[in-house]
């Protein structure tokens, strides 16, 4: 119906999805959480045909940095905006190697906001490579093994500490926030995806989080 209108359907839900992606992080940051790791995307992005790749994959990863309703958002929310992952290896010398420089400049335009942060995940599905190339830069450098804050700061570009909690959606999994995971971290599926999340379920998980998981543990000598 909106192709016959005249209207791109593709346009009409990234609209929309940009919409909600606002919505949701102003819900978290309102909500005390003043740090957000965002998967976008990995490399099996490129499985999926040029077609989607072109207008769905990078032309909406291009709306998180440098779209004026999100550039407006990060203005209002003081939010600073970085990129993580292997975006510069998987995308330099391709058709969107344009996007590291637009996300630098994202990075640039919002270095100095400290209010909240949202660091978004392109190709971070596998950090292996990339950590193990940052480490040998800095032993060339330092002669020393970076520490694991190092290591974090190096990948991210500032310090994060370890995740708290995690909110998914679909198989129990969790992915895409290499260094950061502790095994002490709570998660969370919702049935339908992440976009669908309402205030009231992230105040249970917040709840959850906060106050019905730091019961002590149990005696267990006490146990028959």
């Amino acid at each position: 119906p909106e192709a016959a209108r005249g209207h791109d359907p593709v346009t009409a839900y990234m609209d929309t999805s940009q919409t909600r992606h606002i919505e949701l992080y102003r819900l978290f940051f309102d909500h005390g959480v003043d740090t957000l790791l965002t998967p976008v995307f990995g490399s099996e992005l490129f499985r999926r045909g040029d077609e989607y790749v072109r207008r769905i994959g990078m032309a909406g990863v291009a709306r998180l940095a440098q779209h004026p309703e999100f550039l407006k958002f990060y203005d209002e929310y003081g939010v600073r905006v970085r990129f993580y992952g292997d975006y510069r290896r998987e995308l330099a010398g391709t058709e969107y190697a344009s996007l590291i420089d637009i996300f630098d400049e994202a990075t640039r335009r919002t270095r100095t906001y400290d209010r909240a942060r949202l660091f978004f995940g392109v190709f971070a599905s596998d950090a292996a490579e990339s950590t193990a190339g940052l480490a040998i830069d800095f032993y060339r450098k330092q002669a020393k093994v970076p520490t694991r804050s190092e290591q974090v700061e190096m990948y991210y570009g500032e310090h994060v500490s370890p995740v708290n909690f995690f909110v998914g959606f679909d198989k129990l999994s969790v992915f895409d926030y290499p260094l950061l995971a502790s095994g002490e971290e709570d998660l969370y599926f919702t049935v339908a995806p992440s976009l669908y999340l309402t205030e009231k379920q992230l105040r249970e998980i917040l709840y959850d989080h906060l106050y019905t998981r730091r019961a002590q543990e149990p005696d267990y000598s006490d146990l028959t």
